[in-house]
């Protein structure tokens, strides 16, 4: 029966109760020994010497609607278009099972829509420039109500204005249950959102979006590049999920990263090459990157994913003994074709092993994701079982050079879309292009920062040069000491900041509530920093949503 997520327990002694399993043979024979491991989610049934006669079916009732002995079951509160009941079958005793060639499936369908989302892309742009608005109708779940056929009217809002909201369309769902409408951006600079209401449904407000006349070189996108799929520990199939990233979350990338060998399934070849077909469909240069990955599932050393720049390579999983250390991994992999991030590092599942580091193939972390913070032991929100030595501080301690990413990890088939009440990641990048090439040499590059799932923008330099960079040392060659470093640093919430700090080695030593302006604070201020030095940016809203700007380095 289905691991994931929240299915009833199956259980064979109470025929009146939830998730009571019984098993019939067509012949009328008894069933025989019928076996049931609620935890495991799996039910076994022995039929006995002889087995099943040539034509003869055996079928497993889970839950029943007979009204004499009524067990209702739950279903899984995900979405997705085939959930897999999987049914293995030892034919002739021996303890091997094998998986049969067409398992029975279900297509797990949302509520009646009770909210519209609304995203609105860029973050950063030009006044008049092109614009990109999505609105997706959402159940309970955050599931997409593909059904939903009503009008959807679009407002600008100016915050800060007192102008009321102002009229900019109507428009049909055209992708399953999705809306999307492209146009200009108003001529005034200025911090915008887009409102969208729907009869019957509460009302959208956007991610905000600011306007000015030099939003920078380099485009900001946003990318959850960190979940799974039925394949391994999660919900849905590999085109759910780009399908929800795309169309209603919003995001400018996303990856699809199953565990090499954890799960129902291995990530096999066949599966591999499937997963590059669906991502290789849904990849379009300048509006969405499927980013192709693996999550490289070690449970001695730690978790990281490994990236690629284009179709992706092999997989290279831990059970493989060529593979089942992180060198052996980091030497197998080509340096300019794929990167490795690790995540959660702090603590559970399982912490990362930082003793061994590869600087050319690990330029990043994953700070924040549903399992929770691992900057620190003690940080809001902190991974479980957080353990000294295996923090994200304690990496940069080592002198390793790692930028920091944030990630959903989620495993309910909705990447870009926090699951309440637990933690949550998004990745900032700023890229030259938005394709596989132009996200992976921002990754490569160290071009990234990190916030617990909101589209806070972060911009932080040192010394004039930008988060991920190396800044020269102030002071005089073979000087250790300590000279003046000019920082900068810039922060467009989503609501209003409650707090701006530089981390300085792992320790904050600026800290201040920005009063005039809460939603959009500056600074500027000069730092001593000596060689060997760190800093970074940390941000908290008022709604307690965080954000991290990646380390510069002092040389």
């Amino acid at each position: 029966l289905p691991l994931y997520w929240h299915w009833t327990r199956p259980q064979s002694t109470h025929p009146s109760q939830p998730g009571h399993v019984r098993a019939e043979r067509s012949n009328g024979r008894p069933a025989g020994e019928l076996g049931v491991n609620p935890a495991m989610m799996y039910v076994a049934v022995a039929p006995g010497r002889g087995g099943l006669a040539p034509g003869e079916t055996l079928t497993l009732h889970y839950g029943s609607s007979d009204p004499d002995r009524f067990s209702p079951v739950k279903a899984d509160p995900f979405a997705e278009d085939a959930q897999i009941f999987r049914v293995t079958v030892d034919g002739d005793g021996d303890g091997t099972y094998t998986d049969i060639d067409d398992p029975p499936g279900l297509r797990l369908i949302a509520r009646p829509a009770l909210r519209l989302l609304a995203t609105l892309t860029p973050s950063l742009a030009m006044p008049g420039s092109e614009t990109v608005v999505r609105v997706a109708p959402l159940d309970g779940s955050d599931n997409l109500d593909e059904s939903f056929d009503g009008e959807v009217d679009l407002f600008w809002i100016r915050e800060g204005a007192s102008a009321d909201t102002i009229p900019i369309s109507s428009l049909h769902p055209r992708a399953r249950g999705t809306a999307r409408w492209t146009g200009r951006l108003p001529s005034e600079p200025g911090r915008y959102r887009i409102l969208a209401r729907a009869d019957g449904l509460e009302e959208g407000l956007s991610n905000p979006l600011t306007t000015r006349s030099n939003p920078g070189s380099r485009r900001l996108v946003w990318a959850d590049l960190h979940g799974h799929s039925a394949l391994s520990d999660g919900t849905g199939s590999a085109d759910d999920y780009h399908f929800y990233a795309k169309y209603v979350a919003g995001l400018d990338a996303a990856s699809l990263t199953d565990h090499d060998q954890h799960g129902l399934f291995p990530l096999s070849e066949g599966a591999w090459k499937e997963q590059q077909k669906i991502a290789r469909a849904y990849n379009e240069p300048g509006k969405y990157v499927a980013m192709m990955g693996y999550e490289y599932t070690n449970w001695v050393s730690g978790h990281r994913n490994v990236y690629f720049r284009g179709e992706g390579g092999p997989v290279l999983a831990w059970s493989d003994s060529l593979y089942d250390t992180p060198p052996e991994l980091h030497a197998a992999l080509e340096a300019d074709r794929a990167l490795t991030v690790p995540h959660h590092t702090a603590g559970q599942p399982i912490p990362i092993d930082w003793s061994y580091h590869d600087p050319i193939l690990e330029p990043l972390v994953e700070i924040t994701s549903v399992h929770g913070v691992s900057e620190y032991v003690g940080a809001p929100g902190a991974v479980r079982g957080a353990k000294e030595g295996h923090t994200v501080i304690d990496a940069l301690d080592r002198g390793y050079r790692l930028a920091f990413i944030g990630s959903g990890d989620g495993h309910v088939g909705h990447p870009g879309r926090r699951l309440s009440p637990f933690p949550w990641g998004m990745a900032g990048l700023w890229v030259d292009e938005l394709t596989r090439d132009g996200v992976f040499e921002a990754l490569k590059r160290r071009s990234v920062f990190a916030t617990t799932g909101p589209r806070i923008v972060v911009r932080f330099s040192v010394g004039g040069v930008p988060m991920g960079s190396v800044a020269e040392s102030g002071s005089e060659a073979g000087d250790t000491s300590a000279a003046p470093l000019p920082v900068l640093g810039e922060v467009l919430g989503t609501q209003p900041i409650e707090l701006i700090e530089i981390v300085k080695n792992g320790e904050p030593i600026v800290g201040f509530a920005p009063d005039d302006e809460p939603l959009s604070p500056k600074i500027s201020l000069e730092i001593d920093a000596a060689r060997g030095d760190y800093l970074y940016l940390r941000v908290t809203q008022s709604d307690q949503a965080m954000a991290w700007s990646s380390p510069v380095w002092v040389e």
